[in-house]
């Protein structure tokens, strides 16, 4: 009997090994792993990457604003508690005030300027991995003689079709995206030429630092607040002198 329930067993497994097959692991899945090195999947991944930068810095900018409010507010409330209770340690309280917000805003511009720099690295790696050369040769024509009798630089001129080839333009142009960090900078000042088609290039360290330091003495950084300390100093200073100097007990 028991060599018959061992064949019976031997052929049951060998049933159900029929029917069920084992896994081959190592045949080809439909499923193809991607490989680390892939380019498109490197600018899928930094794409995301910038544009969520981009909600940051947007983010810092209704910050900044919040911040200057409340310097104004408060600052301007302190200096009309000054003139209304005569006090001109209110004064001072205005200055101290806005010289407060004043640090904390710079701080703020730092630490979105911080940002800046990833921006470039990622519009720099955009345009090594994937750009596009594109006939961009235009200009407009203003020649009197493209449309006789219709004054040259009027609505009704421009309103034309009157675009011709800019021979200053090279033949292709290397486009890529995103770009936003590295147009901004751009203002068509002639002595620095054209450099709006050039591939973007990585901000340098002493770039950076230089951006950072500089955040303090930005006029939109330092306005509002320079104004309410420098205003609140002189109201002090005039106030203090006036009392020490007794002109309250002088009748003119």
């Amino acid at each position: 009997m028991a060599p018959l329930r061992r064949w019976v067993s031997s052929h049951a497994k060998d049933r159900d090994d029929r029917a069920c097959p084992a896994e081959d692991k190592s045949a080809p899945s439909d499923h193809k792993p991607v490989p680390l090195d892939d380019p498109v999947r490197l600018l899928d991944d930094m794409s995301k990457e910038y544009y969520a930068i981009v909600e940051v810095v947007s983010g810092f900018d209704q910050r900044l604003m919040t911040i200057k409010g409340w310097s104004v507010t408060l600052s301007l409330a302190a200096l009309g508690l000054g003139f209304q209770q005569g006090h001109y340690a209110l004064f001072a309280l205005a200055a101290a005030t806005a010289g407060g917000f004043w640090y904390v805003d710079p701080l703020n511009k730092g630490f979105q300027t911080r940002y800046y720099g990833r921006m470039r690295d990622i519009e720099v790696a955009a345009h090594a991995l994937n750009h596009v050369n594109i006939a961009l040769k235009r200009k407009p024509e203003t020649s009197p003689e493209t449309y006789p009798g219709v004054p040259p630089k009027s609505w009704e001129f421009w309103t034309k079709p009157h675009w011709l080839v800019d021979e200053r333009e090279p033949a292709n142009i290397p486009m890529s995206a995103p770009r936003i960090d590295w147009s901004w900078a751009f203002n068509g000042d002639p002595a620095y030429g054209e450099w709006r088609n050039d591939p973007p290039i990585r901000r340098t360290q002493e770039e950076i630092r230089l951006s950072l330091r500089r955040a303090r003495v930005l006029p939109n950084v330092a306005f509002p607040h320079v104004v309410a300390v420098i205003l609140g100093i002189l109201l002090f200073a005039a106030a203090l002198i006036i009392d020490l100097i007794g002109f309250r007990q002088l009748n003119f």
